[in-house]
C-alpha cells in the first residue's frame, strides 16, 4: 500500500514538472515570438524613417524648433526648450505600404511626462507619409522616443535673448522689429564685423568657418559670435539656428532678420554748418525734429511703403537726449510719416506724434504716453499737426466720415497747448477720399503773423490766411511754405505731375513762381527746391532761385517746417 502511494505521489511530481515545464516552454516560446514581431516592426519603422521636425504653436501661428534628417539624429539624449502653447512632431517615412500601416508606426513612439496628444497622418506623395503628433496641456515639460532615437526632452523656457554691437569701436547697428517673424538689422556702410552675444552658453557648430547662412562667422568665446558682414547686404540672417547648451534660442522674430548697409553721415545746421547730431545712430535717420532747446531730438527712419495705403510710409521713431542712451519710441508709425506734419514738438519735454487713427503724447520726465485722440472706432483719419507757440494751442486736421460712400467732412480741432483740453472743432468742408488711395493733402502753417490751413474746394483745395488781428483772405491751392511776413507759396493742380508753384503776398494777386522740374519743399524757414543736380534757394530780394550753399560733401535735405537741417555722408 505504501509503494503504490509513493508511486502515485512520484508520478503526480512528474506530470506536474512536466505541466511547469510545458508551460514554461510555451511562455518562452510566445515571448520569443511577440518579441521578434516587435523587432520586426521596429525595424521596419527605422528603415522608413526619414526626417524629424519638431515644432511649437500657439492659436495663431507655428514655428520649427529642431529639424533632424536621416543619419544625422542625435546620438545621447537632448533637451529643447518650449516657449508656446503647444508643440507638434512630424515624422516623414517612406514605405510601400499603405496609409493604415505608415500610421500604425505611431504607436511605438513612446512619451515620458503626462500630456495629452493627437495623431494624425497624410500621404505627401506616392510612398511618402507624414505621420504628426500635436502635444496639447503641456505643464513643465515631456519627451518622446522611437525606434533607435533617443529621448528628447521639451521643456518651457523664456527664449533666448540677444545683443548686436559693432565690432569696433567706429561704426553703429540698430536691430527694429518688422513682423511676428522677422527683423530689420542697420549697420554702417564700412564696419567689418559685428558681434553677437547670447544671453547664454552657447553650442558652438562652425562649417569651414561658414556659420550664419554661408557668411563667415567666428566664435569668440561660448556666447559670442563675430560674424564678418563685409559682403553681406540686403540679405536675410537665419539667427534662430544657434541653440544654447540648454536646447535653448531666439525667439521666431529672428528667424529672418534683414540686413541694410546705411552710410555714414552727420548732421547739420543750415547756415552754420554745425554739427547737431550727437548719437551713433545717426546714419540710420532720414530726418530728425531738434527740440526746441536743441537737447533732445527725434531721430525718423524711413521703414518702406505702408501696406495698407499707398503713397503712405511706415516710420520708426527715436529719441535722442544729449548724455543719454538712445531710446526707441516706436518701431513702426504707421501712417502718412515723411509726406506729413504728423511728428513734432509741443515743447522741450514733450512731443506728439499721429498715426492715422491715434494721437500720442511722450513725456520726457517721465517715460509716459500719453494719448490725445483714438479714432479707431469712428472712422475718421488724421492728416496734419501744428504748434501754435504764439497763441498757446495745438491744431489736427482729420477727415470724418460724412454719411454717403467716400465722402468725408475735413474738421479742424483746436487744443490748449499747455493742458491739452480740446477747445474746439470746426468744419473746413468736404472731401472725396477712396480707399486705398493716396490720402489728400490739406496742410496748416503756423507763423507769427497768422495761421494758413488748407481747405476742400469744388475744383481744387483753397488755402485760408487768418491773421493775429482776426482778418482772413482766400488763395487758390495748397499751402507749401509761408513766412513771418504774410507770403506763401502755393501749389495748384496742372497737367504736370508735380503741379505749378504760385507765390502769394497777402492782400494781392497770386503770381506763378518759376520752377523747373522740380519740387518745392520748406527747409526750416527756407524755400527750397532739388532739380536732381543741385538744391536751390529762394532769395526773395533778388525774387530769384540761387545756389543752396552747404558744406562740402554728399548732401541731402529732407523737408522739415521747424529748424533747417541736413545730412552730408562721412
Amino acid at each position: 500500500m505504501k509503494r503504490w502511494m509513493l508511486i502515485v505521489t512520484l508520478g503526480s511530481v512528474c506530470l506536474a514538472s512536466i505541466w511547469i515545464i510545458t508551460a514554461f516552454y510555451r511562455s518562452q516560446m510566445m515571448e520569443k515570438t511577440l518579441n521578434s514581431v516587435t523587432a520586426g516592426e521596429t525595424y521596419a519603422f527605422e528603415q522608413a524613417f526619414q526626417r524629424l521636425l519638431i515644432g511649437q504653436q500657439d492659436d495663431q501661428a507655428s514655428f520649427r524648433i529642431a529639424e533632424f534628417e536621416r543619419g544625422k539624429m542625435p546620438k545621447q539624449p537632448i533637451q529643447l526648450g518650449l516657449h508656446k502653447k503647444e508643440a507638434f512632431i512630424h515624422i516623414d517615412v517612406t514605405t510601400n505600404q499603405s496609409l493604415e500601416a505608415a500610421e500604425s508606426f505611431l504607436s511605438q513612439v513612446e512619451l515620458i511626462g503626462d500630456v495629452k496628444y493627437s495623431t494624425s497622418v497624410r500621404e505627401v506623395s506616392r510612398g511618402n507619409y507624414q505621420l504628426t503628433m500635436t502635444f496639447s496641456e503641456i505643464k513643465d515639460e515631456f519627451g518622446f522616443r522611437f525606434g533607435n532615437i533617443p529621448t528628447i526632452t521639451l521643456r518651457r523656457m523664456a527664449p533666448l535673448a540677444l545683443t548686436i554691437q559693432p565690432g569696433k569701436a567706429e561704426g553703429a547697428v540698430l536691430m527694429l522689429p518688422e513682423s511676428r517673424e522677422s527683423r530689420s538689422l542697420y549697420i554702417t556702410e564700412g564696419l567689418g564685423t559685428i558681434l553677437l552675444r547670447f544671453s547664454e552658453p552657447m553650442i558652438r557648430k562652425e562649417e569651414a568657418g561658414r556659420s550664419v547662412n554661408g557668411y563667415p562667422a567666428v566664435w569668440l568665446d561660448d556666447r559670442t559670435m563675430s560674424l564678418d558682414v563685409r559682403r553681406v547686404n540686403r540679405a536675410a540672417l537665419d539667427l534662430t539656428q544657434f541653440h544654447s547648451q540648454s536646447g535653448n534660442y531666439l525667439p521666431e522674430e529672428y528667424r529672418y532678420v534683414a540686413l541694410y548697409k546705411k552710410q555714414p553721415l552727420s548732421w547739420l545746421s543750415y547756415p552754420d554748418s554745425e554739427v547737431v547730431g550727437f548719437s551713433p545712430y545717426d546714419s540710420f535717420y532720414d530726418r530728425l525734429i531738434l527740440s526746441p532747446d536743441r537737447e533732445s531730438y527725434l531721430g525718423v527712419i524711413d521703414r518702406g511703403r505702408s501696406k495698407s495705403r499707398r503713397g503712405d510710409r511706415q516710420v520708426a521713431l527715436v529719441l535722442e537726449q544729449r548724455g543719454r542712451d538712445p531710446l526707441l519710441i516706436e518701431p513702426m508709425l504707421e501712417g502718412s510719416g515723411l509726406s506729413h506734419a504728423t511728428i513734432d514738438w509741443l515743447d522741450a519735454g514733450r512731443f506728439l506724434y499721429v498715426e492715422e487713427k491715434l494721437g500720442t503724447v511722450y513725456h520726457l520726465a517721465t517715460g509716459e504716453k500719453t494719448p490725445l485722440f483714438d479714432e479707431t472706432s469712428t472712422g475718421s483719419i488724421a492728416l496734419e499737426m501744428a504748434v501754435d507757440d504764439v497763441d498757446g494751442y495745438l491744431y489736427i486736421v482729420l477727415v470724418r466720415p460724412a454719411g454717403d460712400k467716400n465722402l468725408y467732412r475735413v474738421e479742424k480741432r483746436t487744443y490748449r497747448l499747455h493742458d491739452l483740453v480740446l477747445e474746439k472743432t470746426e468744419s473746413l468742408g468736404e472731401a472725396l477720399l477712396h480707399p486705398r488711395e493716396k490720402l489728400p493733402a490739406f496742410p496748416i502753417r503756423v507763423r507769427k503773423d497768422g495761421i494758413y490751413y488748407t481747405i476742400p474746394g469744388p475744383t481744387e483745395n483753397k488755402t485760408v490766411f487768418v491773421s493775429r488781428k482776426g482778418k482772413s483772405w482766400t488763395a487758390e491751392g495748397e499751402v507749401v511754405w509761408a513766412n513771418d511776413h504774410s507770403q506763401a507759396v502755393l501749389k495748384r493742380k496742372s497737367d504736370e505731375e508735380a503741379g505749378t508753384y504760385t507765390w502769394w503776398q497777402i492782400g494781392g494777386r497770386q503770381r506763378e513762381l518759376h520752377v523747373t522740374r522740380a519740387e518745392v519743399m520748406p527747409f526750416g524757414p527756407y524755400l527750397v527746391t532739388n532739380d536732381g543736380l543741385r538744391y536751390q534757394i529762394w532769395d526773395d530780394r533778388r525774387k530769384r532761385w540761387e545756389p543752396l550753399d552747404l558744406a562740402e560733401g554728399d548732401i541731402r535735405l529732407s523737408a522739415a517746417e521747424g529748424n533747417a537741417v541736413y545730412s552730408r555722408q562721412r
